[in-house]
């Protein structure tokens, strides 16, 4: 646009206010356009704003709905646990709490989970995992043993529950849940043994 300029005041004589004005406009053309771009700008990181914020809105209640739906999970792993006891009585008491009957603590030294949470490292990472569930109850203790293990045995990189489930591979007579199970209510009383302020 200059060059233009410079090039018609070269072989066309103007009055000096006429190229005045022509450089006037050619600024303000130049402020309009950077300033229509700025506004434009503006108004895509405004949209892109909102939907971000509807994006976070949207992740927080598929977030409420993935904890709702795993915790229904978790209790009817629960539950499939407390039946898997009453149908085992020469394993587990069916009084209440459930406990281990002597066959049941031999039964779980078996299967190599008494060692296993006789490492301090293992029985560590254990508890720390216990301890993210912030547990209130003993009930609580319980439940969240028996979803700990059921995860750790469908984990495939080495975890204290490995042991176990070579031990699974090896005898294919015993139940998984069973094993699952009796494994959880030891743990469950390890992790109560030092954890005395849990009295509920």
């Amino acid at each position: 646009m200059e060059a233009f300029l410079s090039t018609i005041a070269a072989n066309f004589p103007m009055p000096a206010w006429l190229v005045s004005v022509a450089l006037i406009i050619w600024v303000v053309y130049i402020i309009v356009g950077v300033t229509i771009r700025i506004f434009s700008f503006v108004d895509k990181a405004n949209n892109t704003l909102c939907l971000f914020e509807d994006v976070k809105k949207d992740i927080k209640s598929l977030n409420g709905k993935h904890t709702k739906l795993l915790e229904k999970f978790n209790t009817l792993i629960v539950a499939l646990a407390e039946k898997n006891t009453l149908d085992n009585p020469d394993l587990f008491s069916t009084n209440s709490p459930i406990n281990l009957t002597p066959a049941g603590i031999t039964f779980v030294e078996e299967v190599g989970w008494k060692t296993s949470l006789e490492n301090e490292d293992n029985k560590k990472n254990l508890f720390e995992a216990l301890d993210k569930f912030k547990l209130q109850t003993k009930y609580d203790v319980e439940k969240y043993s028996i979803v700990l293990l059921t995860e750790l045995a469908g984990k495939s990189e080495d975890n204290p529950y490995t042991p176990v489930k070579r031990f699974l591979y090896e005898n294919a007579k015993f139940d998984d849940f069973k094993v699952i199970t009796a494994c959880a209510i030891y743990l469950r009383d390890k992790y109560l043994e030092s954890h005395l302020e849990i009295k509920d």
